[in-house]
Parts: structure tokens; sequence; C-alpha cells
């Protein structure tokens, strides 16, 4: 089965997967699924939507395993613009931030005032 055949069959979804992480595969293969991607004649929307899905994933996974200490590094796309990747990091910074905010001890809840 040559490449050509093998893409031709996959999901969208799986040839997106291909493009978004090039460094992952050969480049015969990310050629194939490219022109497989353009004979399909998608709408860019279409294409943009499953790949920010994607990103969306990726930004998960970095504040899954996030520590204080962690470097965030932006994550790569081929089909999203890096602003959007940036607003994404930015409301799952946020979302993180508001739930460790709810597990902090506030200690002036808990201590007695002055002068009791």
């Amino acid at each position: 089965m040559t490449l050509e055949e093998r893409y031709r069959s996959a999901e969208t979804r799986d040839l997106i997967v291909i493009l978004e992480a090039p460094e992952d595969y050969t480049v015969d293969c990310v050629r194939v699924v490219k022109e497989e991607l353009e004979r399909r004649n998608l709408p860019d929307e279409e294409i943009i939507e499953v790949a920010k899905e994607l990103v969306q994933a990726k930004v998960d996974l970095i504040f899954k395993k996030f520590t204080p200490y962690d470097k965030i590094t932006l994550p790569s796309s081929t089909f999203v613009p890096k602003e959007d990747i940036k607003e994404m990091l930015r409301e799952a910074y946020n979302a993180y931030m508001g739930k460790r905010g709810d597990m902090e001890f506030d200690v002036w809840l808990y201590s007695f005032p002055a002068g009791v």
C-alpha cells in the first residue's frame, strides 16, 4: 500500500494531526498528507476548527502537569494563528490561577483580631 492509498481513506482529523506535528513524520508522509488535504478541498474554517481542538488539547496538557516553576512554551500549529494560541494559553492560565486561588489558605480569615 502506498502512502497515497493509505491517506486517501484516512479521516480528515487524522490528516490534520499529522500536519500539526510534521516533525514526527517523514517528509514524504507530510507531502502526501498535504496533497490529500488539498485534494479534499475543505473550507479553511473546518481545518482550523479541528486544528484548534488539537491545540487546545496541547494547552490542557500543559496545565494538567503545570507547576509555578515551569516555563510555559507556546504550542505550535500549522493552521492556527499564533495570536489565537496565545489567547487559548491566557484563558487556560487564568482558569488555572482561578482554581489555584480557590485552594489557597487565607491566613486573615482565621487570625484573631489584634488586641483581643
